[in-house]
């Protein structure tokens, strides 16, 4: 039995080392091409060289591309945690009619494939005039990420006792006051790993800023993107493991706000 516990403990080891290895080598590969000196994608690796990532940096191509991508994604992210907590709000806490089928609505772009949504969004846009510009990319990517967003903060705000709220309104406090100074507080770590997840999706999204951004818009997916078509060298490596290792940041971040949220929510229980 002892025998057999190990043999299985083992066997398990080994199927999450070769789940990992499997998930990761795609990442690692781009993460050593960036060092290699060959121009194209060629293994083994001629030689080490950290020129890549000195063309990035002085590139004032690559430098617009990233500003363009961090404005994008910081108001998409502002724009849908503003409104995904108003519905994440109403629809934790409201009694309404059709409230079921008002979040089976809301969460409806998380199951439709991205290149229908921008295909629709171009024909949306180009009919009202205003492709090409910051403000319509930013739109569809809060269309794009509000689902998840939404999704992240209801499942906080269920984390807060409804007996707060009474206890505070019972003491004379108004519903705004109760929701500005006992529930909204306990929501800010949903919040901010909503925000994160928004910033995410929204900086490595290709698809908004290729249909609606125009040749006025340009992106680091986009500029990756014709960087692969017309222009190929190891920059793109280069650049590619600076995102993998920013997002790996990000995301460690996301959760370790999340575990902190859910060990006060026990400790609250």
């Amino acid at each position: 039995m002892l025998i057999e516990n190990r043999l299985l403990k083992l066997l398990f080891r080994l199927f999450i080392a070769g789940v990992l290895l499997f998930i990761s080598a795609p990442m690692l590969v781009i993460m050593v091409m960036s060092f290699n000196e060959a121009r194209s994608l060629t293994l083994p690796v001629q030689g080490v060289t950290t020129d890549w990532y000195a063309n990035y940096f002085q590139s004032s191509q690559w430098m617009t591309a990233t500003v363009t991508s961090l404005q994008i994604g910081s108001l998409t992210a502002l724009l849908t945690t503003a409104l995904a907590t108003l519905a994440a709000y109403a629809l934790t806490r409201g009694t309404f009619k059709g409230k079921d089928i008002a979040y089976v609505l809301l969460i409806t772009p998380l199951v439709v494939p991205t290149m229908v949504l921008a295909i629709a969004f171009y024909f949306y846009f180009s009919d009202l005039g205003v492709t090409g510009n910051l403000f319509t990319v930013v739109l569809g990517h809060t269309v794009i990420t509000f689902p998840i967003v939404l999704v992240t903060i209801s499942s906080s705000l269920q984390g807060v006792s409804a007996n707060l709220e009474r206890a505070s309104m019972s003491l004379g406090a108004s519903r705004l006051t109760t929701f500005f100074r006992v529930v909204f507080p306990l929501m800010v770590p949903g919040m901010v790993s909503g925000a994160l997840f928004s910033f995410l999706l929204s900086f490595d999204e290709l698809l908004v800023p290729l249909f609606l951004g125009g040749v006025g818009i340009v992106t680091l997916p986009t500029q990756i993107w014709g960087m692969l078509n017309f222009n190929f060298d190891q920059t793109i490596s280069a650049v590619s493991t600076i995102i993998i290792v920013v997002m790996a940041f990000l995301l460690v971040l996301v959760q370790s706000l999340t575990s902190r949220t859910e060990k006060k929510r026990g400790q609250q229980s």
